[in-house]
This record gives C-alpha cells, structure tokens and sequence, in this order.
C-alpha cells in the first residue's frame, strides 16, 4: 500500500492510500489548518464517485 502527502503551504494537508482506504486516523481528502500548527479542521475525508447514464448508474 502507498500513501500520499499534498500540502498547500499553510498548514493544510491532504493525505491518503492509494486504495482509497483511510487507514490512519489523520487521513483526509481535505483537512485546513485554522490557526497552525495546533488548529486544524478536517472538511473532506471521504469521496463516493459514480457515473449516471441513460442506460443506468455505475460506481
């Protein structure tokens, strides 16, 4: 399993697997440092993705 790491520069972070499975507690798609270093808010930890057609709905 790989993890990976894209910072913003300011304090915010996402983080994650590249399977998609959180399996650490501070994993998160979307996580905004507030007042950095100790105030951090996670916004977005997970995302559902599917395709809706004419023919039906995948994902």
């Amino acid at each position: 399993m790989t993890e990976w790491l894209e910072t913003d520069g300011l304090g915010g972070f996402a983080m994650g697997t590249n399977d998609w499975i959180r399996t650490r507690r501070y994993h998160a798609l979307l996580l905004a440092a507030t007042a950095p270093p100790e105030g951090r808010m996670v916004l977005v930890t997970d995302l559902e993705v599917f395709v809706e057609t004419a023919s039906g709905r995948y994902g």
